[in-house]
């Protein structure tokens, strides 16, 4: 399953106390543009699949930032967005110990209990459950969802971007039990937020739909799977990848309850749909 990485946005950081500047003949605002730009020319170069240049350019961010105080939070937001990139380019070897002094960077700045800092722990995590190190990516997952918990009155997406990901390293681990009442709790918080009816809903459905599966529990498996796809084909369309997806893993509950008659028109749709793609991807 994809993991979810979770961005610091750079005009978050606007309200830093300016450092003296050093002889670097630019001022202190001068500094912080110039940071700034190199950080958004590395997340357009990004955009464009220019990808040695957006490295180049964050690691520019991360020396503009080690201008200013060695505990300043420009540091903090320069090495996320390099470690975020270096995860997003499969280099988990140069991601793991930039996102790692981040971490350290953050406490020390704005301390251990922050959401900026639950960020970066989701974002670690992220990468020990990508190199399959469960053991050390569910203390920093549980870490990071303890951090967004004090602040219940602060809707926050961030939140359930963790949630999925600790309840996805539950399925991994085989603790079914654990990610089926985690998938609960962030469908009823998608409910909340957005309406039962919402797209937004549907990954909850089918992931907790999956859990069923494995479970054992058919008809909760059904149930969440017909939601589910009666969400994603009124709100994004009969053709949609994402229906066909779902259709997919409907259509092997229906094979593994012995229903082949059902299942078959079922793979055929999603055999249709994938043919319509201007790519078309293996089945999943």
């Amino acid at each position: 399953m994809r993991r979810s990485l979770i961005f610091l946005i750079v005009l978050g950081i606007s309200g830093c106390t300016p450092a003296p500047s050093p002889p670097t003949g630019l001022s202190v605002v001068g500094r912080d543009a110039q940071w700034k730009k190199h950080l958004e020319q590395g997340k357009q170069a990004d955009e464009r699949g220019k990808h040695d240049e957006a490295r180049q350019q964050f690691l520019a961010g991360v020396k503009d930032a080690e201008g200013f105080d060695p505990a300043d939070q420009r540091l903090v937001t320069s090495l996320t967005y390099l470690g975020q990139h270096y995860y997003q380019q499969g280099n988990l070897t140069e991601a793991e110990p930039v996102l790692q002094r981040a971490l350290g960077v953050a406490e020390q700045v704005l301390g251990p209990s922050k959401p900026e800092v639950a960020v970066i722990l989701n974002n670690l995590a992220a990468l020990y459950h990508k190199e399959e190190k469960f053991d050390q990516a569910e203390p920093l997952y549980r870490r990071s969802l303890g951090i967004y918990e004090q602040f219940p009155d602060r809707r926050d997406s961030n939140l359930e971007g963790t949630l999925k990901n600790l309840a996805d390293l539950c399925v991994d681990q085989k603790k079914l039990d654990q990610a089926e009442a985690l998938y609960k709790r962030g469908l009823a918080l998608a409910e909340s937020a957005s309406g039962a009816d919402d797209v937004n809903v549907a990954p909850w459905l089918t992931s907790l739909a999956e859990v069923y599966r494995k479970q054992g529990k058919h008809a909760e498996a059904e149930a969440s799977y017909k939601r589910a796809l009666t969400i994603e084909e009124k709100v994004l369309g009969a053709d949609d990848p994402e229906v066909a997806t779902t259709l997919e893993h409907y259509a092997r509950l229906l094979r593994d309850t012995k229903r082949p008659a059902e299942a078959e028109p079922m793979e055929a749709r999603v055999r249709s749909i994938r043919a319509k793609q201007p790519t078309n991807g293996p089945m999943k």
